[in-house]
């Protein structure tokens, strides 16, 4: 019982200490790595701006 501590512990030594701060979730990394990738943000923004636009054409319609 005592090995498995001792490998433990030495595990746990050697690796980095995080700060609550520091941890990023899921979703923080998709978007730092979404944010990295231009054509993805220029594709990302086109959809949006025809979504837009379908949602504002059919308000235009009753004129």
């Amino acid at each position: 019982m005592r090995l498995f501590n001792w490998r433990r512990q030495a595990v746990l030594n050697a690796m980095p200490l995080v700060k609550p701060d520091q941890v990023r979730t899921p979703w923080h990394e998709f978007w730092r790595r979404f944010r990295r990738q231009h054509m993805a943000m220029t594709a990302a923004l086109f959809v949006i701006f025809i979504d837009c636009g379908g949602y504002f054409c059919t308000l235009d319609r009753s004129l």
